[in-house]
């Protein structure tokens, strides 16, 4: 039976690589429609921010 932890003796597994990544992991680029939806929720989140604002000044300034 094999160690169970590494400072226990035991030795890490050797796993096939390509050029410093796991076969299975997944590519590190998000897909360009994942980019673009962010850049989208970013944009938005900007403008409902300055909205915020403004509606609140407007709103302190009103007698």
């Amino acid at each position: 039976m094999a160690p169970e932890y590494a400072y226990s003796g035991a030795t890490a597994r050797v796993r096939r690589r390509i050029d410093r990544m796991l076969w299975s992991d997944p590519p590190d680029e998000p897909p360009d429609e994942l980019r673009r939806a962010q850049d989208m929720l970013r944009r938005a989140g900007t403008v409902l921010a300055v909205a915020t604002l403004t509606l609140m000044l407007l709103l302190s300034l009103r007698p």
